[in-house]
């Protein structure tokens, strides 16, 4: 029979329990692990990935930013491109393929970052109308180009 802690089952192998959730139960720490199949995976091969970076091109000694997850730190990656960096001392952490991964995607997000505010509506706008079409079939986000066009004349 197995144990329950937190009213989750003990098992001794990763378990599907719905949904996009995985959990394997008692962990290294004896405690039930529920989340990603990624993060299960770690916890039940006993180790975890970690993602160093930095923010401000240094790396201190007692501590270092880090993720967990490949795409929490290609998170950061979208929300710091400017300042984001992976130290050479810290690139022992990732795979070729990811360092060239975030390479791209930072040097992407760099030479497409909107300068404006104007600039930062108009993607706002695009990504919230995309796919949708006005009663002609064109693409509504001439609609709000047509207004904002309106805006900059007397009409």
């Amino acid at each position: 029979m197995a144990k329950i802690i937190e009213g989750i089952p003990l098992a001794s192998i990763p378990a599907h329990e719905g949904g996009d959730l995985y959990s394997v139960v008692q962990n290294s720490s004896g405690y039930a692990t529920v989340g990603s199949l990624e993060r299960v995976v770690e916890e039940f091969c006993g180790m975890s990935a970690i993602y160093p970076y930095t923010l401000d091109g240094h790396v201190h000694d007692d501590w270092v930013d880090h993720e967990h997850f490949f795409g929490d730190l290609l998170k950061v990656v979208l929300e710091h491109p400017a300042t984001f960096s992976i130290p050479d001392q810290l690139k022992g952490y990732y795979s070729e393929q990811q360092l060239r991964v975030v390479d791209a995607f930072q040097t992407a997000l760099l030479q497409t970052r909107p300068r404006t505010q104007a600039d930062i509506a108009e993607q706002i706008a695009r990504a919230a109308h995309w796919g949708q079409r006005d009663k002609g079939g064109d693409p509504y986000i001439g609609h709000p180009a047509h207004v904002a066009e309106m805006m900059d004349s007397d009409e």
